[in-house]
């Protein structure tokens, strides 16, 4: 994948060792952790995965972070990267699907660490539009964003120990994608961490939260037990 200034590409990012032991640590069923966590910068890691990105990026700032492993479900569309807990506690709490502005606050950067990656997957790439930023006014749970013909965009297969880096809001995706044994489980587990320069709400209460939604309220949860 090509490098431009606002968006990187590395590869091996981990030694060996340190990756296979984030790799068996989180495994392959995301539901086991909770879906938003966050990590003062102030706040020695607590778990491995905090403690394999303190190493990759260091404590000079607050750390938001989720970990994905979408199944073959529907395509993640396009969407920036933003205080999205907040909003989706506003709607859980609101019964609605109106948006708070306050939800429109962005991280200095996003990454994205590959980590289990089926072989016979078949789709799943990241899609980056390296110059379509924000569009203000726009909700960030955008389900009818379409950027305009001939945008530029950026494919990434995802790779294991891989990692992409933007530093805009900017529009990204994933194709749909699926196994082609189906006697095979699924994987296209992921470690997605974004630095911020202040403790966004509701962050400033708890640091881990399940998903909160309509008719699902929003709740603290506890770290796994011996995680």
């Amino acid at each position: 994948m090509e490098s431009l200034e606002h968006i990187k590409y590395a590869k091996s990012v981990l030694s060996q060792r340190d990756f296979e032991e984030l790799q068996e640590y989180i495994g392959d069923d995301a539901d086991y952790w909770p879906t938003y966590n966050f990590k003062p910068k102030d706040v020695p890691p607590r778990n491995k995965i905090e403690k394999a990105i303190v190493k990759l990026i260091g404590q000079d700032n607050h750390v938001e972070y989720w970990i994905r492993n979408p199944r073959g479900q529907e395509p993640t569309l396009w969407h920036v990267d933003a205080n999205e807990l907040f909003m989706k506690k506003y709607i859980s709490e609101n019964d609605s699907t109106e948006e708070p502005p306050f939800a429109r606050q962005f991280p200095l950067n996003t990454h994205i660490l590959y980590i289990s990656i089926d072989p016979k997957m078949k789709g799943g790439e990241l899609l980056i539009l390296p110059n379509n930023t924000y569009v203000e006014g726009r909700p960030i749970n955008d389900t009818n964003y379409q950027p305009l013909d001939g945008s530029r965009m950026i494919i990434v297969k995802p790779k294991e120990n891989h990692l992409v880096f933007f530093n805009k809001p900017i529009y990204h995706a994933t194709n749909e994608f699926k196994n082609i044994d189906p006697l095979r489980r699924d994987f296209r587990v992921s470690l997605m961490f974004s630095s911020w320069d202040y403790i966004p709400k509701p962050y400033d209460e708890w640091h881990h939260w399940n998903n909160p939604w309509i008719g699902i309220p929003a709740e603290q949860l506890k770290w796994p037990k011996g995680a």
